[in-house]
């Protein structure tokens, strides 16, 4: 396995790769189906806590939620090539590598124990109508709208606390910030890993923020958002036609966009293009969720992994391409 794997593996969700067979229940949907009973309220942070009563129910409604968005993010980055587009044209192959690792960083959130999550009504008013039973009730209630949720590592509990500003700007922020989290904690943790290992993937990942927190988005770390923003909508940066400018990135654009099956390395230099950067980075997000399938797959102790009969199927139907 990769050295990404070897080094974040003691941060995945405890009992994450003993989830055996399909599962079809959704987080939202557990919500619902569940009793749910709040532990506490932080009032200076708006941070709900409630209890999980069920780990098994839960964890496979976390298993359902990982194998669906990682299925996403490689059927969003199958087969682009230059040979499939207009001559010089990059527009789609650069949005599609944005869609695919924005669904690859939900996947690693929830893998590492964190959601960025649209809740809804049915949702909410069921977390609402537990608050009147606890013992000192908050008073006030959960709305609809986004979400973070945090999955306690041993699953105790988890809670949520409300996001304001769209999908796309939090879920980038929340996953820059737990990046450089982890990165803090696994260079000093008792993983026996070599210090060489830690120190790479700790530069890398590095590396991996701060591109995403390129200028003007030091805050939020949503630059790539921003970019593909500008790229679909504003139709900016040479990727349209008359696709002014490509020969500048094109060909190296594509070159990243073929590695995402390949162990996930950054190479980021001072003068590379910023298209190359982004691309670079994407593929990265792809990449490392690829070689955390594998694993959290290949250590299922009945190898009946949940991703073996879902994810894994549409990774290894995007590797073959179209031959």
């Amino acid at each position: 396995m990769s050295i990404a794997s070897d080094v974040l593996r003691p941060y995945f969700v405890d009992g994450l790769t003993d989830v055996s067979g399909v599962t079809d229940t959704t987080f939202k949907q557990w919500i619902e189906s569940e009793p749910q009973v709040l532990d506490s309220y932080n009032v200076t942070s708006k941070q709900f806590n409630f209890y999980i009563s069920n780990k098994e129910t839960f964890l496979r409604a976390l298993a359902f939620d990982i194998s669906r968005m990682t299925i996403a993010t490689f059927e969003s980055i199958y087969d682009i090539s230059a040979e499939y587009e207009i001559p010089r044209s990059t527009a789609w192959p650069l949005i599609r590598s944005y869609y695919s690792a924005f669904f690859a960083a939900h996947t690693l959130l929830r893998i590492l124990g964190y959601g960025v999550i649209q809740l809804e009504r049915n949702q909410s008013e069921k977390l609402t109508a537990a608050l009147k039973y606890h013992a000192n009730p908050p008073g006030v209630n959960i709305s609809d709208g986004l979400h973070l949720v945090i999955y306690h590592k041993d699953l105790s509990s988890f809670s949520i606390q409300k996001l304001n500003n769209g999908s796309h700007e939090d879920t980038w922020s929340v996953l820059a910030e737990l990046l450089s989290k982890i990165s803090a904690e696994f260079l000093l943790d008792k993983n026996p890993v070599s210090q060489q290992k830690k120190q790479f993937l700790f530069s890398q990942l590095d590396d991996l923020v701060k591109v995403m927190k390129s200028h003007p988005c030091h805050v939020r770390a949503n630059w790539l958002s921003r970019l593909r923003n500008e790229i679909n909508y504003q139709h900016k940066h040479g990727a349209w036609y008359p696709h002014e400018k490509s020969k500048n990135f094109r060909t190296v654009v594509y070159n990243n966009l073929s590695s995402w099956n390949k162990e996930p390395i950054l190479k980021i230099t001072d003068k590379a293009h910023y298209l190359d950067k982004y691309t670079q980075v994407c593929t990265f997000l792809v990449s490392l969720v690829r070689e955390l399938t594998y694993d959290i797959a290949s250590r299922n102790p009945n190898d009946e992994s949940f991703l073996k009969v879902t994810a894994i199927k549409a990774l290894k139907q995007s590797e073959k391409g179209r031959g």
